[in-house]
């Protein structure tokens, strides 16, 4: 009696049992096919989409594009596979968001990297605008009295001559100062060497004019380190001595010795209008410098001296 009073119950819906599950699949907001081993569909919601048999084998190995932003994805179970489709619309909102962001930034990026380029070549330029303007306050006494020796009336070849003998003196100092100025520009040292070099190159010039030249520095010495406006104060001095002792010197010589500190000599066969001893005076304090001029026997010293700080 009691299992028919359950039979009964269950006929009539009283108590629930494990059927009409086609139709609650069917009736669900799911977008899913449920089919066994061999493809044959099984339960198809009236949301899903219709499939073909290269759809469901594709869909095995990875997703398959269904529309613009649906997928069609598969899943083993027990007996078959269950396929079911995605909307990727939101998802694929948020990437074009994301995508369109990124791009903005790579603009903003880009016009950030034009603006520091053109503001580097700003600055260079104006580095260079500075650093000539430089040269040409350097050199502007020196340019003028060389425009001044090759128009000046002369009344012989001889003069003519020794106006262009100095004035190719006053062009080699003219060109190493702007080159020095150049090679120390951003930086906090000069090489020995380049100020040899300057003073080689006006030597040979000042040979032309008739004077007997000559430099000397211990090897080591040429590869030492001066501060820049210690190297740039020797160079100057070796110029203004030359200029001064010019036309009467026959003999200039020079001589480094960077043993203790810097100390440039230079050594001319007689007295002659040098630089005072105020010469450089605020420049040569700055870099522990000091300023003798000795007259000799055979001629004069000027001896140019520099405490041991920033010589390396």
């Amino acid at each position: 009696g009691i299992i028919a009073f359950l039979e009964c119950c269950i006929q009539i819906g009283l108590i629930p049992t494990n059927t009409g599950y086609g139709e609650i699949f069917d009736l669900s907001s799911v977008r899913a096919t449920l089919a066994e081993a061999d493809d044959s569909i099984v339960y198809h919601s009236q949301n899903a989409i219709p499939l073909t048999d290269a759809q469901m084998q594709a869909a095995k190995i990875g997703a398959v594009r269904m529309g613009e932003h649906l997928y069609l994805r598969s899943a083993p179970i027990s007996g078959g596979a269950v396929y079911w489709t995605e909307d990727h619309t939101v998802i694929d909102e948020m990437n074009g968001d994301l995508e369109e962001a990124a791009e903005r930034i790579w603009e903003e990026n880009v016009l950030i990297q034009e603006e520091n380029r053109i503001l580097e070549e700003k600055a260079r330029y104006e580095t260079q605008n500075r650093l000539y303007n430089q040269i040409a306050y350097l050199t502007h006494d020196r340019l003028t009295r060389i425009d001044q020796l090759l128009h000046e009336a002369t009344d012989s070849e001889g003069a003519f001559r020794q106006n262009l003998a100095l004035s190719t003196v006053l062009g080699a100092y003219v060109k190493r100062r702007g080159n020095l100025a150049i090679l120390s520009a951003d930086r906090d040292t000069l090489s020995l060497r380049d100020v040899l070099l300057s003073i080689h190159e006006s030597m040979e010039y000042l040979t032309v004019y008739g004077v007997e030249c000559g430099v000397y520095a211990d090897k080591t010495a040429e590869t030492k380190e001066l501060p820049v406006a210690t190297a740039l104060l020797c160079y100057d001095l070796f110029q203004e001595a030359a200029e001064s002792a010019l036309p009467d010197v026959r003999t200039i010589m020079v001589h480094f010795d960077l043993r203790d500190g810097a100390q440039m000599t230079v050594m001319l066969d007689e007295p002659a209008a040098l630089p005072d001893a105020d010469w450089e005076k605020a420049q040569l304090s700055a870099q522990h410098g000091a300023l003798a001029i000795e007259e000799v026997y055979d001629g004069t010293l000027v001896r140019l001296s520099f405490r041991t700080e920033g010589v390396s």
